[in-house]
């Protein structure tokens, strides 16, 4: 199994919970890269998970927008690999 760097962790609140997700970051791009998933996954949304682009952080901050996650291109070709989300990247919600 790969592993990938992580450049850090993203924390955020929701419903009164602290959350984390391990970013990722491609060479030559200071975008942040989520791949995650969440209890959606069962029924509504691609089972392996899914994944997040978000611009570069600005100091200490990074902006997620959530409904802005993706379905990999392995939730629609059999031909495409995909890499998991690490295991703290399940969110319980």
């Amino acid at each position: 199994m790969q592993q990938l760097p992580s450049p850090g962790v993203a924390v955020f609140r929701l419903g009164g919970r602290e959350h984390r997700l391990a970013a990722r970051q491609e060479a030559g791009t200071d975008a942040l890269f989520f791949l995650f998933t969440d209890e959606t996954n069962r029924d509504e949304t691609y089972g392996a998970g899914r994944e997040l682009e978000a611009e570069a952080p600005v100091g200490d901050k990074v902006v997620r927008d959530f409904n802005r996650a993706d379905s990999p291109t392995c939730a629609i070709s059999a031909y495409s690999l995909y890499l998991l989300p690490p295991r703290q990247n399940r969110l319980p919600l």
